[in-house]
Protein backbone atom coordinates (compact mmCIF):
# COMPACT_ATOMS: atom_id res chain seq x y z
CA UNK A 1 0.00 0.00 0.00
CA UNK A 2 1.18 3.62 -0.81
CA UNK A 3 1.69 5.90 1.98
CA UNK A 4 2.37 9.77 2.20
CA UNK A 5 4.91 12.14 4.23
CA UNK A 6 6.51 15.58 3.68
CA UNK A 7 10.23 14.44 2.54
CA UNK A 8 13.12 15.63 4.57
CA UNK A 9 16.73 15.64 3.82
CA UNK A 10 17.55 11.61 4.59
CA UNK A 11 15.36 11.42 1.06
CA UNK A 12 17.69 13.14 -0.94
CA UNK A 13 19.51 10.30 -2.76
CA UNK A 14 16.19 8.86 -3.12
CA UNK A 15 14.92 12.00 -4.53
CA UNK A 16 17.57 12.60 -7.29
CA UNK A 17 17.39 9.20 -8.17
CA UNK A 18 13.81 9.08 -9.07
CA UNK A 19 14.00 12.21 -10.59
CA UNK A 20 16.99 10.63 -13.13
CA UNK A 21 15.04 7.43 -13.28
CA UNK A 22 12.36 9.45 -14.37
CA UNK A 23 14.00 11.33 -17.36
CA UNK A 24 15.80 8.64 -18.71
CA UNK A 25 12.04 6.79 -19.46
CA UNK A 26 10.70 10.12 -21.52
CA UNK A 27 10.58 9.94 -25.01
CA UNK A 28 11.84 13.87 -25.01
CA UNK A 29 14.08 14.78 -21.93
CA UNK A 30 12.42 18.75 -22.42
CA UNK A 31 9.46 17.76 -20.82
CA UNK A 32 10.61 17.26 -17.35
CA UNK A 33 12.54 19.81 -16.31
CA UNK A 34 14.84 18.77 -13.85
CA UNK A 35 16.10 19.93 -10.46
CA UNK A 36 19.96 19.93 -8.56
CA UNK A 37 20.48 18.55 -5.26
CA UNK A 38 21.32 22.24 -4.06
CA UNK A 39 17.91 23.28 -5.00
CA UNK A 40 16.32 20.23 -3.32
CA UNK A 41 18.40 21.25 -0.05
CA UNK A 42 16.88 24.85 -0.35
CA UNK A 43 13.45 23.52 -0.85
CA UNK A 44 13.32 20.59 2.22
CA UNK A 45 15.20 22.74 4.50
CA UNK A 46 12.71 25.29 4.52
CA UNK A 47 12.17 27.95 1.10
CA UNK A 48 9.29 25.66 0.82
CA UNK A 49 8.40 22.04 1.28
CA UNK A 50 8.59 18.27 -0.63
CA UNK A 51 6.34 15.61 -0.72
CA UNK A 52 6.84 12.22 -1.61
CA UNK A 53 4.83 8.54 -2.13
CA UNK A 54 6.57 5.41 -1.14
CA UNK A 55 5.80 2.20 -1.63
CA UNK A 56 7.07 0.60 1.78
CA UNK A 57 10.48 2.30 1.99
CA UNK A 58 11.22 2.92 -1.63
CA UNK A 59 10.25 6.58 -3.46
CA UNK A 60 8.22 6.48 -6.02
CA UNK A 61 6.57 9.68 -6.97
CA UNK A 62 7.63 13.40 -5.08
CA UNK A 63 6.19 16.75 -5.88
CA UNK A 64 7.87 20.46 -4.34
CA UNK A 65 6.01 23.47 -3.76
CA UNK A 66 7.52 26.99 -3.49
CA UNK A 67 6.80 30.61 -2.57
CA UNK A 68 8.08 32.73 -4.74
CA UNK A 69 7.42 36.14 -3.15
CA UNK A 70 7.73 39.49 -4.94
CA UNK A 71 10.41 38.09 -7.19
CA UNK A 72 10.48 38.18 -10.65
CA UNK A 73 10.39 34.45 -11.16
CA UNK A 74 7.01 34.52 -9.86
CA UNK A 75 4.73 33.07 -12.18
CA UNK A 76 2.08 35.26 -11.80
CA UNK A 77 3.74 37.81 -14.15
CA UNK A 78 3.37 35.20 -16.62
CA UNK A 79 -0.24 35.64 -16.14
CA UNK A 80 -1.18 39.33 -16.00
CA UNK A 81 -5.25 39.55 -16.67
CA UNK A 82 -5.35 37.66 -13.36
CA UNK A 83 -6.00 39.28 -10.29
CA UNK A 84 -3.42 37.79 -7.83
CA UNK A 85 -1.52 38.81 -4.75
CA UNK A 86 2.31 38.20 -5.75
CA UNK A 87 2.79 37.55 -1.73
CA UNK A 88 -0.47 34.52 -1.60
CA UNK A 89 1.06 32.82 -4.82
CA UNK A 90 2.57 29.28 -4.01
CA UNK A 91 4.77 27.59 -7.36
CA UNK A 92 3.61 23.79 -7.31
CA UNK A 93 7.37 23.11 -8.88
CA UNK A 94 8.55 20.03 -10.24
CA UNK A 95 6.53 16.26 -9.67
CA UNK A 96 7.05 13.15 -10.87
CA UNK A 97 5.88 9.35 -10.77
CA UNK A 98 8.04 6.20 -11.36
CA UNK A 99 7.14 4.79 -14.63
CA UNK A 100 6.18 1.96 -13.08
CA UNK A 101 3.51 3.83 -11.00
CA UNK A 102 2.00 5.89 -13.27
CA UNK A 103 -2.51 5.30 -13.36
CA UNK A 104 -2.38 5.57 -9.49
CA UNK A 105 -3.33 9.54 -8.87
CA UNK A 106 -0.15 9.74 -7.23
CA UNK A 107 0.39 12.86 -8.60
CA UNK A 108 -3.18 14.11 -8.18
CA UNK A 109 -2.67 13.16 -4.74
CA UNK A 110 0.43 15.16 -3.93
CA UNK A 111 -0.54 18.08 -5.46
CA UNK A 112 -3.44 17.77 -2.41
CA UNK A 113 -0.98 17.67 -0.14
CA UNK A 114 1.40 20.30 -1.13
CA UNK A 115 -1.88 22.66 -2.14
CA UNK A 116 -3.00 22.00 1.91
CA UNK A 117 0.41 22.77 3.22
CA UNK A 118 0.59 25.92 1.42
CA UNK A 119 -2.59 27.14 2.25
CA UNK A 120 -1.58 26.93 6.35
CA UNK A 121 1.34 29.05 4.85
CA UNK A 122 -0.84 31.68 3.43
CA UNK A 123 -0.73 31.15 -0.04
CA UNK A 124 -4.53 31.49 -1.89
CA UNK A 125 -3.03 31.08 -5.25
CA UNK A 126 -0.91 28.03 -7.41
CA UNK A 127 0.58 28.35 -10.53
CA UNK A 128 2.27 25.45 -12.34
CA UNK A 129 4.11 24.75 -15.82
CA UNK A 130 4.07 21.86 -17.94
CA UNK A 131 5.42 20.96 -21.19
CA UNK A 132 2.48 21.01 -23.98
CA UNK A 133 3.77 17.61 -24.78
CA UNK A 134 3.29 16.14 -21.81
CA UNK A 135 -0.46 15.11 -21.41
CA UNK A 136 -0.12 12.63 -18.70
CA UNK A 137 0.41 15.65 -16.24
CA UNK A 138 -2.12 17.99 -18.34
CA UNK A 139 -4.83 15.59 -17.66
CA UNK A 140 -4.11 15.24 -13.87
CA UNK A 141 -4.08 18.64 -13.09
CA UNK A 142 -7.27 19.44 -15.59
CA UNK A 143 -9.57 17.01 -15.43
CA UNK A 144 -10.68 17.08 -11.97
CA UNK A 145 -7.80 19.06 -10.42
CA UNK A 146 -9.10 22.33 -10.58
CA UNK A 147 -5.99 23.93 -12.95
CA UNK A 148 -6.93 25.57 -16.07
CA UNK A 149 -4.83 26.82 -18.44
CA UNK A 150 -4.16 30.51 -18.84
CA UNK A 151 -0.92 31.21 -20.59
CA UNK A 152 1.47 29.63 -23.23
CA UNK A 153 5.44 30.86 -22.50
CA UNK A 154 8.91 30.31 -23.34
CA UNK A 155 10.77 29.28 -20.18
CA UNK A 156 13.34 27.68 -18.84
CA UNK A 157 15.62 28.36 -21.73
CA UNK A 158 13.80 28.59 -24.33
CA UNK A 159 11.07 25.26 -23.54
CA UNK A 160 7.60 25.83 -24.90
CA UNK A 161 5.45 25.26 -21.10
CA UNK A 162 1.62 26.26 -20.63
CA UNK A 163 1.12 27.72 -17.38
CA UNK A 164 -1.91 26.27 -15.08
CA UNK A 165 -3.66 28.40 -12.69
CA UNK A 166 -6.04 27.40 -9.60
CA UNK A 167 -7.48 29.54 -6.90
CA UNK A 168 -7.73 27.81 -3.48
CA UNK A 169 -11.06 27.78 -2.91
CA UNK A 170 -12.13 26.68 -6.72
CA UNK A 171 -14.68 25.18 -8.05
CA UNK A 172 -15.28 23.71 -11.41
CA UNK A 173 -15.75 26.40 -14.41
CA UNK A 174 -18.41 27.29 -15.42
CA UNK A 175 -18.31 27.75 -19.54
CA UNK A 176 -19.88 31.12 -20.36
CA UNK A 177 -19.71 30.50 -24.28
CA UNK A 178 -18.90 28.52 -27.30
CA UNK A 179 -15.74 25.64 -26.73
CA UNK A 180 -12.61 24.54 -29.43
CA UNK A 181 -10.40 22.23 -29.19
CA UNK A 182 -6.59 22.15 -30.61
CA UNK A 183 -4.18 19.47 -30.46
CA UNK A 184 -1.45 19.86 -28.06
CA UNK A 185 1.35 20.50 -30.18
CA UNK A 186 -0.67 23.22 -31.80
CA UNK A 187 1.18 26.01 -30.02
CA UNK A 188 0.09 28.71 -32.84
CA UNK A 189 -3.74 27.74 -31.67
CA UNK A 190 -2.56 27.57 -28.02
CA UNK A 191 -1.56 31.07 -28.30
CA UNK A 192 -4.68 32.62 -30.32
CA UNK A 193 -7.05 30.98 -27.97
CA UNK A 194 -5.64 32.39 -24.97
CA UNK A 195 -5.52 35.81 -26.70
CA UNK A 196 -8.95 35.48 -27.13
CA UNK A 197 -9.40 35.13 -23.46
CA UNK A 198 -10.40 31.38 -23.38
CA UNK A 199 -9.30 29.14 -20.75
CA UNK A 200 -7.74 25.58 -21.31
CA UNK A 201 -10.15 23.06 -18.99
CA UNK A 202 -10.02 19.65 -20.07
CA UNK A 203 -7.78 17.12 -21.81
CA UNK A 204 -9.98 15.27 -24.13
CA UNK A 205 -8.74 12.12 -26.41
CA UNK A 206 -10.09 12.28 -29.89
CA UNK A 207 -9.36 9.57 -32.55
CA UNK A 208 -6.27 8.92 -30.72
CA UNK A 209 -5.00 12.58 -30.26
CA UNK A 210 -4.84 14.53 -27.31
CA UNK A 211 -6.72 17.94 -27.53
CA UNK A 212 -7.28 20.93 -25.27
CA UNK A 213 -10.34 22.14 -25.05
CA UNK A 214 -10.89 25.92 -24.28
CA UNK A 215 -14.01 27.57 -23.44
CA UNK A 216 -14.36 31.01 -21.86
CA UNK A 217 -15.14 31.10 -18.59
CA UNK A 218 -16.59 32.54 -15.41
Amino acid sequence: MLSFRQLDLADLPALLELQATVRQALPHPHLFQCEDEAYFVRVIAGSGAGFGAFDGAALVGYGTVTFPGVHAGNLRHDVPHLAIDPTEVAHLDGSAVHPAYRGLAIQRRLSVLRIAYAADKGARHFLLTISPMNPHSLRNHLNGGGFRVEALKQKYGGLWRLILYRALDCEEPTPVGPSERCALEDLESHQRLLAAGFSGIRLVSHEGVWQLSYEKVR
